[in-house]
């Protein structure tokens, strides 16, 4: 997973995980839930949600359970999995 490079197109959400319809999937990785967490815009702002995953959602190390807005950073699914250089200008995702 490390050095692709996702481009969001549209303002729709975009959902992590190992789920087959995942935007940004993530299935080779036990680690990370079916659903994992969601990225998306609101005003101009980008947010991340943990969906309840087993494992949590980590923004700059520390783990959020709640909605987090999003600034160049890095965005860690625990355990083993990571997308590192997050950035919302543009909507793109850097993994």
């Amino acid at each position: 997973m490390k050095g692709e490079k996702y481009i969001v197109e549209t303002e729709s959400p975009v959902l992590i995980g190992r789920n087959q319809r995942a935007a940004i999937n993530i299935s080779n990785d036990p680690s990370v839930s079916r659903k994992h967490a969601l990225i998306y815009w609101r005003d101009r702002d980008c947010y991340i949600k943990d969906l309840q995953s087993t494992n949590g959602t980590y923004i700059e190390g520390r783990k959020t359970d709640r909605e987090t807005c999003l600034c160049d950073g890095t965005i860690q699914l625990r355990t083993a999995a990571s997308i590192n250089n997050f950035s919302c200008s543009g909507h793109n995702l850097k993994a």
